[in-house]
């Protein structure tokens, strides 16, 4: 076989060339992504990214006090230890700060399949920093580990599950997550599951056989789906909306892949469920509209806000912010070179990330910050690493392919670098309470007023005031 010829990043030729070699020698195939690779070197490789994102995670992660919102987390997990339901605590007192359960005041319930994990962490271990953030550990590790089966069944390319699973280990923003006692830690994981059982079960035809014949007809007609995989979408979906609300994004992301699939497919199982979906779009709209009901569109305003930051932050990784954008730009142009599974593949990870970053920087009424976006991040580092590695490989020269694969590494570790001061050590912005709180010990009195900036911390009475 040919080599192919030397191209630029502007060319597509040379890329789909390589592909359909590739697709010709088998080497992606969909049944066995991983045949390509020796078993021990696919066992060496994982093991090596799996001790560095455990390390990266782990390490000092119990050097810096509790901070911002883990206050809230280890609130309820102590209240649910000891009340079974999750107040707010008064560390002080020992007792909830208010008993209205009703009342946000006085409770905290937001994500709490995850409080409930750290108040079983409390038993075990006691309450501490580690305590707190073990479990968030624990899923970084499990999520890095999924990535790799997860990534191969999107791509159909074990070097892309490999590059993007580098990527997720040494992204700074990622070991942040996993190193603090917040839900965040829990969707990530969460929602790379849920993709992949959801696209599975939209996709895949039914393999359960009825007795009668007219709901096998039925169900062949208008729900040949993978109905086993769709039933465990639907509870994934579920507690990923316990965790965090933003996991709800996947919806009209597949309803969007839905219509794409009724109008180039023709299928009857998707029109009308590309039409049932449009209707309830169309009625949540005239909720919004007539204002009839905020519960769960308080944080949504159709083209108020300007967030370009978001975009920003889903295409920074694994390269820069305006490298990626123009590898997810040339990623598009390579999908008429895929075969029609992989291409479709790709096509839902493209509607998800796209409508995504529309969402968030036009409708979502909320500000900009990364974990709201970072379940989403995992397919936008997909796409962008797919891109990548496509076009890299049209180059001729194995060097300058080894030179070029090797910014997938440096550019995430020096931008983790930049950060270790802030990770690894007491050198940011928080502050460590043990120095302001010996102060108070040792020269204040009983009902002395505190001054200072709000904080959650459980030292203190929501008086502020020491008793």
């Amino acid at each position: 076989i040919r080599r192919p010829p030397r191209s630029t990043l502007s060319s597509s030729s040379a890329a789909s060339d390589v592909y359909k070699r590739q697709i010709k020698r088998k080497e992606y195939s969909s049944d066995n992504p991983f045949s390509r690779i020796p078993t021990q070197v696919k066992f060496l490789t994982t093991t090596i990214i799996l001790l560095l994102g455990t390390f990266l995670i782990s390490y000092r992660i119990d050097l810096n006090d509790f901070r911002e919102d883990e206050f809230l987390v280890i609130s309820a997990a102590k209240s649910y230890q000891e009340t079974d339901k999750f107040y707010r605590w008064d560390w002080i007192k020992n007792e909830p700060v208010c008993e209205d359960y009703k009342e946000k005041a006085c409770s905290y319930k937001r994500a709490w399949p995850h409080s409930l994990i750290i108040a079983k962490s409390f038993d075990l271990f006691g309450i501490s920093e580690l305590s707190a953030r073990l479990p968030s550990l624990l899923f970084g590790v499990f999520f890095l580990l999924s990535s790799f089966y997860v990534i191969n069944y999107f791509t159909q390319n074990e070097i892309i599950a490999y590059i993007s699973a580098l990527t997720f280990a040494l992204f700074y923003s990622y070991i942040e997550i996993f190193r603090t006692a917040r839900m965040y830690s829990l969707l990530l994981p969460l929602f790379l599951w849920l993709t992949y059982f959801l696209y599975r079960g939209i996709t895949e035809k039914n393999k359960i056989s009825f007795k009668k014949n007219q709901i096998n007809n039925f169900i062949s007609t208008y729900c040949d789906f993978n109905i086993p995989s769709l039933l465990i979408a639907l509870i994934l979906l579920y507690f990923s909306y316990l965790i965090h609300i933003n996991s709800l994004i996947i919806l009209p992301a597949t309803l969007i892949f839905l219509i794409y699939q009724a109008v180039y497919k023709r299928d009857k199982k998707y029109i009308i469920w590309s039409g049932i979906g449009v209707i309830s779009i169309v009625t949540i709209f005239l909720i919004y509209l007539t204002g009839l009901s905020t519960q769960y569109l308080s944080h949504v305003s159709l083209f108020a806000s300007r967030n370009y930051d978001y975009l920003d932050l889903l295409a920074e990784n694994p390269l820069t912010v305006r490298s990626g954008i123009i590898f997810g730009i040339l990623g598009v142009c390579l999908l008429k070179y895929f075969d029609k599974e992989l291409r479709e593949k790709y096509i839902f990870m493209y509607i998800l990330s796209v409508f995504s970053i529309f969402f968030f920087i036009f409708i979502a009424n909320r500000y900009v910050s990364f974990p709201y976006v970072s379940h989403i991040s995992i397919f936008t580092i997909i796409i962008i690493s797919s891109a990548f590695y496509y076009i890299i490989n049209t180059y001729k020269s194995n060097l300058l392919k080894v030179l070029l694969f090797l910014l997938l590494i440096i550019l995430p570790g020096y931008r983790l670098y930049q950060r270790v001061g802030k990770i690894y050590s007491t050198e940011h912005n928080y502050g460590q309470f043990e120095i302001p709180y010996n102060s108070i010990i040792e020269t204040g009195k009983p009902n002395d007023l505190l001054l200072g900036p709000v904080s959650y911390t459980h030292l203190t009475l929501p008086t502020k005031r020491i008793v």
